[in-house]
């Protein structure tokens, strides 16, 4: 008997946290701000995509834990919470090195998202998180040298890329799966 109350224990602690009775939050999107660098990757995305990616993904993360996320104009419920800054920031850089091949250059474009949200209850701060994603793809460039014959140089390729290139939106979402629970817990601590 008691091996099967540790077990059920263990498990529920595994679970995601809820709340015991279905709590309302205010979702204010209109405190985003966002810093973005210059590059390929952060040109087509706006302000009001990463609001609403990030907004749409924490509602439905919440809904499973009896948190009712309220979005648009403001709602008299006492849990608030604000998206301080969105920082995106791109980079690039690059790697020369000797392999078989000849020199190989490695291109690499970099995206990193820092996001600060703030939950507040009865207008009362009860905590900031400051969470991170970041993703990279890489890009290989091979010069084979003259030395190699022309058999040996077709076993080299030209050029060989990552698979798959670096989605910011998905940062997004990342960001917002990620902070749910600790959004739960705070809630849950101070019903």
């Amino acid at each position: 008997m008691g091996l099967l109350c540790f077990s059920l224990m263990v498990i529920a602690s595994c679970s995601p946290p809820r709340l015991p009775v279905a709590t309302d939050l205010y979702f204010n999107e209109n405190a985003v701000f966002v810093l973005k660098g210059n590059g390929s990757y952060l040109n087509n995305i706006t302000q009001q995509e990463i609001s609403d990616v990030f907004g749409s993904t924490l509602k439905n993360e919440l809904q499973h834990s009896l948190v009712n996320v309220q979005r648009g104009s403001f709602s008299n419920t006492p849990f608030r919470l604000e998206i301080n800054q969105f920082r995106l920031k791109q980079s690039r850089g690059s790697h020369t090195s000797w392999d078989t091949c000849g020199i190989s250059v490695t291109r690499v474009q970099k995206v990193r998202m820092d996001l600060e949200v703030t939950l507040y209850k009865n207008g009362v701060k009860i905590k900031s998180w400051d969470l991170c994603a970041k993703d990279k793809e890489g890009v290989n460039k091979v010069s084979p040298s003259s030395s190699y014959s022309s058999s040996s140089t077709d076993e080299c390729p030209d050029y060989e890329a990552d698979p798959g290139t670096v989605d910011v939106l998905e940062l997004v979402k990342s960001c917002a799966k990620r902070v749910y629970p600790k959004i739960v817990r705070r809630m849950k601590r101070n019903l």
